[in-house]
């Protein structure tokens, strides 16, 4: 299923979904590291884990 959502033409997840990140990542690739459209609809996208870095849209923090 991933694979058959990373051919899509745009992105339009959740951040802080797991399998939508890898979908992301995916996209990404196989666009040769150019980054597809997207909008998330919870959060942008957090590159900690456990740590309280994470912001909603509402500027909210949370742990990633």
């Amino acid at each position: 299923m991933n694979q058959l959502l990373a051919r899509c033409d745009a992105f339009v997840g959740k951040f802080t979904s797991n399998m939508d990140r890898l979908v992301f990542a995916l996209m990404s690739g196989r666009r040769g590291g150019c980054v597809p459209p997207y909008a998330s609809i919870d959060s942008r996208w957090c590159f900690d884990f456990g740590v309280r870095s994470g912001r909603t849209l509402g500027n909210e923090s949370f742990k990633c």
